[in-house]
Parts: C-alpha cells; sequence; structure tokens
C-alpha cells in the first residue's frame, strides 16, 4: 500500500530547507571571509589564504584554548565510550536492580524523536 503524499508535506519540506538554508548562509559566508587575505569581506573572495587562520593560532591565548579544548573533548569522549561499553555490557549479560531505570534513560531521546516525528501525522 502506497501513502500519497499530502498537500502539507511540500509545505514541510519547503519550509525546511528554509530554515537549513538561514542556518547554514551565514556559517557559509564566515567560512569563506575566513579565507579572503582581504582585510574586509568581499564577495566574491579575489584572493584566498590562510593568513588569518595563522594570526590567530599564534596568538598565545587562542593557542591556549584551542588545548585545553581539545584535552577536555579527549576526556569527556573516553569516559562517555567507557560509561556506554560498560553500560551495554551490564545490561546484556546480568539482570540488576537498576536495569529497567537504565533502559529508559537509554531509550527516553529515541522516544521523544519518535514522538515529535509523528505528532503531525494520522
Amino acid at each position: 500500500m502506497e501513502r500519497r503524499a499530502r498537500p502539507t508535506d511540500r509545505l514541510i519540506w519547503a519550509w525546511t530547507i528554509f530554515v537549513v538554508a538561514v542556518i547554514y548562509t551565514p556559517i557559509a559566508c564566515g567560512f569563506l571571509a575566513a579565507l579572503g587575505k582581504s582585510r574586509y569581506f568581499r564577495f566574491p573572495v579575489q584572493q584566498y589564504s590562510l593568513e588569518w587562520w595563522q594570526r590567530t593560532m599564534d596568538s598565545i591565548e587562542i593557542g591556549q584554548l584551542v588545548r585545553t579544548s581539545l584535552k577536555m573533548a579527549a576526556v569527556v569522549t573516553v569516559i562517555a565510550v567507557a560509561v556506554a561499553f560498560f553500560g551495554a555490557l551490564a545490561y546484556a549479560r546480568y539482570d540488576w536492580k537498576g536495569r529497567s531505570l537504565f533502559q529508559k534513560v537509554v531509550l527516553l531521546p529515541i522516544f521523544f524523536r519518535g514522538w515529535r516525528c509523528s505528532c503531525g501525522s494520522t
């Protein structure tokens, strides 16, 4: 049984494309501005350069901030992977007191994602 497209489906797609364009266009312009050699953003970019990135990375404060951010990201990633691995292992192999709560907490984002998607459909 094939589902027919409703007229609102096209509006939803158009709205989604519009929102994505509004969000990502300034990001793309900022990226292009960072690659331009001129001091001010001019479109089209006349000459490409990484000079501004080099000046930023040469700054001692920015370098420290980037290193701190990368260290924190690495630590958080290791902790998240370890907790997820051992949580999945415990859930799959053992029957323990908080197992149903663990399952609910893990599945909660999936539930809300499915709930949001099915709200508009009949």
